[in-house]
């Protein structure tokens, strides 16, 4: 018994036959491996993109680009409970202190997860505006408040783990190539 006549029944195919039917089983054999990628399929897709659970690219192939937080300090107003509807977290001061005040408190600490989340909602609500590049809004229905809130339940869950993150991301598609919280003034 074999795979070509598994009841053991003679057959009365010919010899040209079975020696097509080899060499296409053979030939379908090495297609199948030949599709298997060699390297992850994610390898090249930007890590945000992956943690993001598919791959869909919200900038459409365009290069993220983002004003730092002096930038953002010199265009922002407000409280950061006006932009969050939270006080400041308790991660990095207590109250709710001005925006800009968070911005350029003089600390280059990178901890400084409140000055990140700002930047980055500044950041995507001012898609299109001041040189930025950063669609991300359209993941979250377009509306500013859902984007707060997942930045705000995300820093609160994480502070140095989402800080660091996002001044990477900051710094590394920053329209001046800096990602240091602003001098105060």
């Amino acid at each position: 018994m074999s795979l070509d006549n598994p009841k053991g029944i003679e057959s009365s195919v010919s010899k040209n036959t079975k020696q097509r039917r080899t060499f296409l089983k053979r030939t379908a054999a090495g297609a199948v491996i030949a599709s298997i990628p060699g390297r992850s399929a994610w390898a090249g897709i930007a890590g945000s993109i992956v943690a993001s659970g598919h791959g869909s690219d919200f900038n459409g192939g365009a290069a993220t680009m983002l004003l730092d937080a002096c930038q953002v300090a010199d265009r922002i107003t407000g409280t950061f409970s006006s932009y969050f509807g939270f006080g400041v977290s308790p991660i990095n001061g207590t109250g709710d202190l001005s925006a800009e005040y968070i911005l350029r408190d003089g600390d280059p600490d990178p901890s400084n997860v409140n000055a990140a989340i700002l930047i980055m909602l500044f950041n995507a609500v001012n898609h299109g505006s001041h040189g930025i590049n950063y669609p991300v809004l359209s993941q979250h229905n377009n509306i500013p408040s859902n984007f707060a809130d997942y930045l705000y339940t995300q820093a609160s869950a994480d502070p140095s783990g989402v800080a660091s993150l996002l001044w990477s991301t900051i710094g590394t598609n920053s329209l001046s190539g800096s990602s240091v919280i602003c001098p105060a003034i």
